[in-house]
């Protein structure tokens, strides 16, 4: 987990990079890396995006914005595609807390005030 977070601060990601989200530009660095873990995840169980607005409490146009990092999965979807590819969920949520604490700039906060 150093490994993602230091991969992370120093602008890569062990990862192939998403693709764009929107037209203004590619998605942050950390969520594009979160993405990109999910999307192994996904072809790992063999689901479509049905199948997995099937299996979870999440829709078809969530989990494509979640794939693409478009947008910030809630934790609870991490949880259940880690538990429907048998992953376990810790490198994951992992990438799921560096990319939930840049946005809610936790991040940015800390570095400020250095108490």
């Amino acid at each position: 987990m150093r490994e993602i977070a230091a991969a992370s601060r120093q602008g890569r990601c062990a990862f192939a990079p998403a693709p764009r989200a929107t037209a203004s530009g590619a998605p942050p660095l950390e969520r594009a890396c979160l993405a990109a873990a999910l999307r192994e995840l996904k072809t790992r169980t063999g689901l479509s995006l049905a199948g997995l607005a099937e299996r979870t409490a999440y829709s078809k146009s969530s989990w494509n914005r979640c794939l693409t990092g478009a947008t910030l999965p809630p934790r609870r979807a991490v949880e259940d595609l880690c538990r429907l590819a048998d992953e376990p969920p810790g490198r994951c949520l992992a990438l799921w807390e560096i990319a939930e604490s840049t946005e809610s700039g936790r991040t940015t906060r800390a570095k400020a005030d250095p108490s």
